[in-house]
């Protein structure tokens, strides 16, 4: 069976071809790039801590940053799980219509 084009599967009304198996890459690098982001603006307000309050700060800016990291960590994890989820169910489905046709061939 050869497969539709982008557009072709994304107007489909009888849901014969999927998009999500083909975009799930680029979902998790966007989810990368925003979960990035409350990092990279912690560095910046660690940045400004440190210069604000000296040794002080320095110890703040530490704290921030690993609570930062932990979280972009824990996010990242669930976020790879829930999309590995959805491409197993997808990757069942397809295996499943191959064997319904091997099925009726035989």
């Amino acid at each position: 069976m050869q497969q539709k084009g982008f557009f072709a599967a994304l107007f489909d009304p009888s849901f014969g071809e999927f998009i999500t198996s083909r975009w799930i890459k680029g979902l998790f690098i966007i989810f990368l790039i925003f979960a990035g982001m409350p990092l990279l603006g912690g560095c910046f307000f660690a940045i400004t801590l440190i210069n604000a309050n000296g040794f002080m700060g320095l110890i703040e800016a530490l704290f921030l940053l690993a609570f930062l990291a932990v979280g972009f960590l824990v996010q990242t994890i669930i976020v790879k799980l829930f999309l590995e989820f959805v491409l197993v169910l997808f990757r069942i489905e397809e295996h499943t219509r191959e064997l319904v046709v091997k099925g009726r061939t035989a």
